[in-house]
C-alpha cells in the first residue's frame, strides 16, 4: 500500500474535522462544540409575525462610564427579535448584569413600543409590524399608532436558562398575557441563531468605538482603548431591521 503524502493526510484530517474545530480555533469554541448534545430536531420555523419571539442577553465588548460614579463599567444588551420578520421589537442596555426587571421591560416594549420621534422623516418611520414592504400606503395616512408603533403580542418567547428569564417576575407576567415560554436547549446556539448573528454584527460595529475590548483575550480586556465609548444609562428603544 502506498503511503499517502503529507498534503493528502492534512486534507483527510481537515475533512474529519469539518465543523468541529479540533485542531484550530480557540479553546472556548472547542469546549462548546464538545458539549453539544445530539440534535434530533430541526430549527424553529415561523409562519407569521409573533409566533416566536427570541430573547437573549449578551455582554458588550466595550466599556462605558457610569453617569453617577464616573467609573468604567461593563454593559449588557437585552433584545427581543421576531423570528418571522427578524424585526427588533425591543432592546435595553443596562450597566452591570441583567435582571428580571430588564427582561420584563424589553417584553413590555415589544407589546407597546415608544412613540416615533416627531423629528423623524416619513421614510424613517417603520410600518405596522407584519406589513409587507410592497404594500402601497399613503404616507399622509400612516401617522397613527397602528402604523408608527410596531407592537405585537408574542405567542411564544424563546429564552435561555438564565435566572432573569425564568424568574417569577417574567413567568407570571407571561402567564397573565397568555404568552408561552420555551427555554432553548442547552449548548444549542442554533435555537436562537438570528439573535446570535445580530450580536455578532453589532460587535463588528462596536470595534470602531473607543473603549472596545477583545471578546476572548484576557490581556486585551485589561488594556482597552484609552477612553470609554459613552455614558451608560439604562435605556430602551424600538428599532427594526429588514
Amino acid at each position: 500500500m502506498k503511503r499517502p503524502s503529507r498534503a493528502s493526510a492534512y486534507n483527510a484530517l481537515a475533512e474529519l474535522d469539518r465543523g468541529r474545530g479540533t485542531f484550530t480555533g480557540p479553546t472556548k469554541r472547542k469546549r462548546s462544540t464538545a458539549n453539544r448534545p445530539p440534535a434530533p430536531y430541526g430549527r424553529l420555523s415561523a409562519v407569521r409575525p409573533g409566533e416566536y419571539v427570541l430573547m437573549d442577553t449578551t455582554p458588550l465588548n466595550v466599556f462605558a462610564v457610569a453617569p453617577v460614579t464616573g467609573k468604567w463599567v461593563s454593559a449588557d444588551l437585552t433584545i427581543a427579535m421576531d423570528l418571522y420578520s427578524r424585526c427588533i421589537l425591543g432592546l435595553r442596555l443596562t450597566p452591570g448584569s441583567t435582571k428580571s426587571i430588564d427582561v420584563a421591560g424589553v417584553l413590555m416594549e415589544a407589546l407597546q413600543p415608544f412613540d416615533t420621534p416627531t423629528d423623524w422623516a416619513t421614510s424613517a418611520r417603520w410600518p405596522y409590524h407584519g406589513l409587507p414592504d410592497t404594500l402601497l400606503v399613503d404616507p399622509t395616512r400612516t401617522k397613527v399608532s397602528r402604523f408608527t408603533r410596531a407592537g405585537i403580542l408574542p405567542e411564544t418567547v424563546v429564552v435561555d436558562h438564565g435566572s432573569a428569564y425564568l424568574s417569577e417576575h417574567v413567568t407570571s407576567g407571561c402567564a397573565r398575557l397568555g404568552i408561552s415560554i420555551q427555554p432553548a436547549r442547552v449548548y444549542q446556539p442554533t435555537d436562537k441563531s438570528p439573535v446570535e448573528r445580530f450580536f455578532r454584527t453589532l460587535d463588528d460595529l462596536l470595534q470602531e468605538l473607543p473603549g472596545y475590548k477583545a471578546p476572548t483575550s484576557p490581556a486585551a480586556e485589561r488594556t482597552p482603548k484609552q477612553r470609554p465609548s459613552t455614558r451608560c444609562r439604562s435605556w430602551s428603544r424600538s428599532s427594526g431591521n429588514g
